[in-house]
């Protein structure tokens, strides 16, 4: 009877230190290295924020690292990321604009660099997008407006001139329609013609006029000069007398040429004249101009515009996944062994006993 607690108590003990071990050989045998992902990336990062928000907005590492990878046939799970600041550039970067620029020359777009002022605000260009074409019209309408007097002769068509991009050209146009436009002087010159010149006084029309060389003394003659021009007194004022050229000879006798400036007002009428020009144009495109703020110096002085461009290395670490299930499984077909093998000697030990009883 003592030699079977002997026994038990020997395989209780075998079965207990089994069961500590058992687990932690199991568990042993499922561990191997951590794998390690690294990977670099940039962040800018307004200097001007608090430094907790920097830091958080520094290591922002969603999407840098799978959750889950495998390798070898192994799967690994990532445990942890760690960061390296490898180095930190200051730069200053003004607010970004896109500027929408319509029925322009594809040539004549502004090139990246280049500066562009609006509203009174300078844009530095950082890219350009031609987002659509169209063929610009092959004739450009041209217009002109003349203003005539009360009278004088409205002509059906004109001739003006423009400057191009290739030069100056002609274009003729036509008359579309007229309308009043306030009043506007109407100046008439009617020649007078000195007979005999070479003598002290004239007779203009049974009135003795004096010889002057500087100027005709034809004051006080307003009436008969405008009624020879078939002129209205009521009407029409003679403004101004002058000669018009020296003396000269005709059929022996002495001449010289006189003229009296005749006015009088009258209501304007301007022509409205309307033709075309046929160009020769490439297409025109409408682009959008992506800018970036000039940072001035006075927005530097304030801090204002100033960025952190950090260069970081990332390191994300990785344990195998530890299978659960079969290490469960070893362990119970463990546990159940023992247990077989505990009654085994059980079963072995009363079996001895039982015989040795007889044997006494």
């Amino acid at each position: 009877m003592k030699r079977w607690v002997t026994k038990a108590v020997t395989a209780a003990a075998i079965s207990f230190l089994l069961l500590q071990a058992g687990p932690a050989a199991v568990m042993a045998a499922g561990d191997s290295g951590q794998v390690v992902k690294k990977t670099t990336y940039e962040k800018e990062i307004p200097n001007t924020l608090d430094a907790d928000i920097m830091e958080r907005k520094l290591y922002e590492s969603a999407g840098l690292f799978e959750n889950e990878i495998t390798e070898g046939g192994k799967k690994y799970t990532l445990e942890n990321v760690f960061y390296t600041v490898d180095d930190i550039e200051e730069t200053w970067k003004g607010e970004d604009k896109t500027i929408t620029l319509t029925d322009i020359r594809e040539d004549e777009l502004p090139g990246v660099g280049y500066e562009i002022t609006e509203n009174g605000v300078t844009y530095i260009v950082k890219d350009v997008h031609v987002t659509a074409r169209a063929p610009k019209p092959a004739t450009e309408e041209i217009t002109e407006d003349v203003r005539y007097a009360a009278g004088e002769s409205v002509p059906a068509e004109i001739t003006v001139t423009r400057e191009g991009e290739d030069g100056s050209f002609e274009a003729r146009l036509t008359l579309t329609g007229t309308e009043a436009s306030g009043e506007a002087p109407e100046t008439r010159e009617i020649p007078v013609i000195y007979h005999n010149y070479d003598v002290d006084t004239y007779s203009f029309g049974g009135t003795q006029v004096p010889r002057n060389d500087e100027r005709p003394a034809l004051e006080g003659l307003e009436g008969q000069i405008l009624a020879s021009a078939a002129l209205d007194p009521a009407d029409w004022t003679i403004t101004d007398y002058r000669w018009s050229g020296a003396p000269y000879e005709s059929g022996g006798e002495l001449l010289r040429n006189a003229a009296a400036t005749a006015t009088r007002r009258s209501t304007a009428v301007t022509a409205h004249y309307r033709g075309t020009h046929t160009v020769e144009q490439p297409d025109v495109v409408t682009a959008e101009i992506e800018c970036e703020t000039v940072v001035s110096d006075e927005s530097k002085l304030v801090g204002m515009g100033r960025i952190a461009t950090v260069h970081v290395t990332a390191e994300g670490v990785y344990s195998p996944v530890k299978s659960i299930v079969p290490k469960a499984l070893l362990a119970g077909a463990g546990i159940v062994a023992i247990a077989a093998a505990v009654s085994l000697i059980l079963f072995a030990a009363g079996k001895k006993d039982k015989k040795d009883g007889k044997e006494a």
